[in-house]
């Protein structure tokens, strides 16, 4: 096992994926993405000791891509690699082929059979998840796959395919098939659940912002509707962008953006008092969305839904504005106004 000192972690910002088609040194595994060794990685990387994947080593969630945000040690404790937090981001960088393993937390390449898995994993080819064997409880000793069904293992943001959701009505999460629904009849997520939105007829996953505006492993990229229960931003889309000095003053910019938002509990939202609403700039910084920034506020459904503008003012000559935003213990939302 390589050690990893804080010295040698300057080169990680060099690395822009999670995990890399081990043989960048020399493997002779034919070009397969599972590796064997460390020597088989990139210098700032280790073969991970049971995905068998090249993952990015760290010291803190700052060495980490946003693909996999969050620094963590190793189950042995023999060092700390980066983990995802869902497909989706594990696609946002290695292309769509990759899920984030549900038993390691890292991201790996989605498996069509047992020859894409590590030993002593199966294929699960409904998820693209390398799975554990486990013991099958009758006299012959054989293994099998663990519960072999979507209900066997817990589901994440974008981890499901097949044209499938990620719900977290149960628990452990699961994938099923998307629900018919109303987007019409307030308030979201209608039939839908928490962690998803009703769009047009059918529920679909809310969508977690990956904006440089947050930092990586920052709580709201890391949300997890099966533990979280804060409003969350489904939509956002540009009500105008364009100099307004009467408005904004000296900062003659003004981007007047539109949200949409629901909460799991009928406490959500007035114009004057946002639970938590934070902004977060392009250089990390956060403050609290003020009432004087809120227009045409709308209420649904006794609170559970809302729809509102947000202004944000920029300096003169801003040609396009990137906007962080999230409730707490809310999922990140982004957009660009330009």
């Amino acid at each position: 096992m390589k050690t990893w000192k804080p010295a040698s972690l300057s080169a990680l910002a060099l690395a822009a994926l999670a995990f890399s088609s081990c043989g960048d040194t020399g493997s002779t595994d034919g070009g397969s993405a599972l590796c064997s060794g460390d020597s088989q990685c990139k210098t700032t990387e280790i073969c991970h000791p049971t995905a068998k994947v090249c993952v990015q080593a760290c010291m803190t969630s700052t060495d980490c891509p946003s693909s996999s945000p969050n620094c963590a040690a190793l189950p042995d404790g023999t060092a700390k690699v980066c983990n995802c937090t869902t497909t989706n981001l594990c696609n946002s960088s290695n292309g769509p082929a990759a899920v984030c393993s549900t038993v390691d937390q890292v991201c790996t390449p989605q498996c069509s059979d047992n020859a894409g898995c590590p030993a002593g994993r199966t294929c699960y080819a409904a998820t693209g998840q390398c799975l554990k064997t486990a013991t099958d409880g009758g006299t012959d000793g054989g293994e099998q796959m663990d519960a072999g069904t979507d209900a066997g293992m817990p589901c994440t943001l974008g981890s499901c395919t097949g044209g499938k959701v990620c719900s977290f009505a149960t628990s452990p999460s699961a994938c099923e098939t998307p629900k018919t629904c109303s987007s019409t009849t307030p308030p979201q997520p209608d039939v839908c659940g928490y962690g998803q939105q009703c769009t047009a007829t059918t529920c679909a996953e809310v969508s977690v912002g990956s904006c440089s505006n947050f930092s990586a492993g920052a709580t709201p990229l890391l949300w997890n509707p099966a533990t979280a229960s804060g409003p969350v931003i489904f939509k956002v889309t540009k009500t105008s962008f364009g100099t307004d000095a009467t408005f904004c003053g000296t900062n003659t910019v003004r981007a007047k953006i539109h949200v949409n938002a629901y909460a799991k509990t009928a406490v959500l939202l007035s114009e004057t008092n946002q639970p938590g609403l934070t902004y977060v700039r392009t250089d990390h910084n956060e403050a609290p969305v003020g009432a004087s920034q809120i227009q045409a506020y709308t209420s649904k459904a006794g609170g559970k839904e809302a729809e509102f503008d947000v202004n944000f003012c920029a300096p003169t000559g801003t040609t396009s504005l990137t906007v962080g935003l999230y409730y707490d213990n809310g999922p990140a939302a982004c957009f660009t106004a330009n």
